[in-house]
């Protein structure tokens, strides 16, 4: 389903269904105009810790497959080469999973921890009014939310990303807003006993919400059907399904607990399960939020394994790299790290290197990654 999947952006609510009888329908209809404003409105709450996981299955059928393998071959260097990888691993191992924890305290104090239990890689991050760092197996990177940070990157994105993806399990999307929202649902239907359904769209892009829970109950949402997609046809037939639903005190509502998304073939191919969601206090959050100096440990990771560290606060610009051959540092901006000696270079690795220089900018490539 990718991207497109029910996602609700520049969209207008279009109305549509066979009715059973009209006092139904109007039951119907105001129990989704209701969903849909309070979903307009949803936050996340602070003061809680979101726990959640994120599974990625098979994607190609046998054939695809196939293909994929004898077009990358022997070739390391082949573009496809990742994908073919990734999706041998899934078939032979089961699925990828990544663990996305988000300690949320408030909007100027939050962790996020984001790792891929397939490799053991992991991309935390770290905000405080004093300081943000982010740190890697193999690297840590440190500066303060008062210094600008370089072009194109914008610390705050990973909370909204976070958050939004923690918010799907309650609102099924519905929140994910565009620019155009202005006008309302125009109608609904009933199907059997308390079920519904309703379309929603804009210019190109129709998707079906079928669920339960008429007033007084809650409106629960069973699934989500692409009808129509002008990015991508290919999307059209494919369903996320939303399950497991239970109440849950941060939502302020209840949360599906199992989200699965199938492509149009009816495969399983991404798969979120709400693993907790608890609350968080102040005290709990000073001890996960302080910087781990190399040697010390972490309140998350345990001891710390990185070998760099880039520090972008003002005064302390520099790189520090540390090897057998002991502690180096040299000067910021990344563009002078090409100067680095070979000895340098040969201990660290230059893959190392190259993810400090990169870090800053990459975040956004690794978190699609775990989207799939």
């Amino acid at each position: 389903m990718g991207r497109v999947q029910c996602a609700l952006t520049c969209t207008c609510l279009l109305g549509a269904l066979s009715i059973a009888s009209a006092q139904d329908a109007g039951a119907a209809q105001a129990a989704f105009n209701q969903a849909w404003q309070q979903a307009g409105d949803a936050r996340l709450r602070p003061g809680f810790a979101y726990e959640w996981d994120v599974l990625l299955y098979p994607t190609l059928s046998d054939a695809e497959f196939s293909a994929m393998i004898a077009e990358v071959g022997n070739k390391p260097d082949h573009p496809k080469r990742r994908a073919a990888d990734d999706e041998r691993r899934r078939r032979n191992a089961g699925p990828d999973r990544t663990e996305r924890r988000l300690y949320y305290l408030d909007d100027e104090h939050w962790r996020f921890n984001d790792s891929n239990t397939a490799d053991g890689t992991y991309l935390d991050q770290t905000t405080t009014p004093e300081e943000i760092w982010l740190l890697t197996p193999a690297s840590m990177t440190i500066t303060s939310p008062h210094v600008p940070p370089p072009p194109g990157r914008d610390y705050g994105s990973a909370l909204h990303d976070f958050a939004a993806e923690a918010l799907d399990f309650a609102w099924a999307r519905l929140q994910r807003r565009g620019p155009v929202v202005s006008s309302p649902l125009s109608a609904a239907t009933t199907e059997g006993a308390g079920g519904w359904s309703a379309r929603v769209g804009s210019a190109g892009y129709l998707f079906e919400y079928r669920g339960v829970g008429l007033p007084p109950g809650v409106l629960e949402i069973d699934s989500c059907k692409v009808l129509q997609s002008a990015s991508r046809p290919s999307a059209v037939g494919s369903v996320t399904e939303y399950s497991d639903w239970k109440p849950e005190e941060a939502f302020g509502r209840p949360a599906a607990h199992r989200i699965r998304e199938r492509d149009e073939r009816g495969h399983l191919v991404r798969e979120l399960v709400l693993v907790s969601v608890r609350p968080l206090d102040a005290s709990e959050f000073a001890r996960l939020s302080r910087y781990p100096d190399l040697g010390e440990s972490d309140a998350v990771r345990g001891a710390v394994t990185y070998n760099t560290i880039s520090d972008f606060r003002p005064g302390a610009e520099s790189l520090t790299v540390h090897s057998p051959d002991g502690e180096k540092r040299y000067p910021l901006p990344a563009s002078e790290l090409g100067r680095l000696p070979s000895s340098t270079l040969r201990h660290v690795g230059w893959w190392s290197v190259a993810a400090v220089t990169a870090l800053l900018v990459g975040i956004h490539i690794w978190r699609n990654r775990s989207k799939g």
